[in-house]
């Protein structure tokens, strides 16, 4: 539709535009800096703004696939604001060289492709799937700048050989299974904080205490929108000793970065010792 309009800088989708095939649509488009995606939109399709060097913001609705190539070299590309909560499909080289890209939350994901996030230089945080290599994901480049992985499933302790500023892990899985053999691999090792569900976080505290914690919940916070930003005024009580912070949140079905803490957030939880 727009393949190679150099020129074209901005977008607005109307929202009465339901069958438009996204598939090329922005190919080419070096000049485009910021695109609107309608709410009726649930697939970002192959090479959709594939070349956009200077597009930095892609505002969408409730996407549940971002195709092959989708945002190849996107090198401004910009996601922090964007809500994955309905993502499930990944494909592959879908962000490859997004040099701006810090990372994908997508806690519903049930396919990622090969190479998906390689040459995204400022990846700090990446979403994973069972049975593969951390290469597979992120071609064995900048893994030293991960600090956080979300796991949806499995995957083994030595999954982590190379990140070796990794902060944070979090399991997403319903099984204990899953967890324990990273709390295992981690024994004899300077561990990040593993975080998981709150059923499996019950099933493992005894045995892994002080080594496991819980993933707190949207309802175990309240936040306030201000300016266009999410300040957090009250966690519920919690007997865990480390908390979690979300980094966002979502209000109304807008997603809002956490950027400020309230005076008594954290009143009466006597047990918390650290914040991450």
């Amino acid at each position: 539709a727009f393949e190679n309009c150099a020129s074209l800088s901005y977008m607005v989708v109307p929202q009465t535009i339901t069958n438009v095939e996204w598939e090329g649509v922005f190919e080419g488009c070096s000049g485009i800096v910021s695109v609107n995606v309608p709410n009726s939109v649930t697939k970002i399709g192959k090479y959709t703004f594939k070349g956009c060097e200077k597009l930095v913001t892609v505002t969408m609705g409730r996407i549940t696939e971002i195709a092959e190539e989708a945002f190849y070299g996107c090198k401004s590309l910009d996601l922090d604001n964007a809500d994955f909560a309905e993502l499930q499909r990944i494909g592959a080289s879908a962000f490859f060289a997004c040099a701006n890209l810090h990372g994908i939350k997508a806690v519903a994901v049930t396919e990622i492709g090969q190479n998906a996030f390689e040459g995204c230089a400022s990846i700090e945080e990446i979403t994973v799937l069972n049975g593969e290599t951390l290469d597979y994901y992120i071609g064995g480049e900048y893994t030293d700048k991960i600090v956080a992985v979300n796991v949806v499933g499995n995957v083994a302790g030595n999954f982590f050989n190379s990140c070796a500023n990794l902060k944070r892990i979090v399991f997403y899985s319903d099984s204990v299974d899953d967890v324990k053999p990273v709390l295992d691999y981690y024994l004899d090792k300077n561990s990040p904080y593993v975080f998981a569900r709150s059923d499996v976080y019950d099933s493992l505290k005894a045995e892994y205490a002080g080594r496991i914690h819980s993933v707190p919940t949207q309802a175990d916070f309240n936040f306030e929108i201000v300016g266009g930003e999410a300040r957090l005024t009250n966690m519920s009580q919690n007997d865990d000793e480390v908390v979690y912070l979300p980094e966002k949140t979502v209000v109304g079905g807008v997603t809002y970065k956490v950027t400020a803490i309230a005076e008594e957030a954290f009143l009466n939880n006597y047990t918390i010792k650290e914040i991450v």
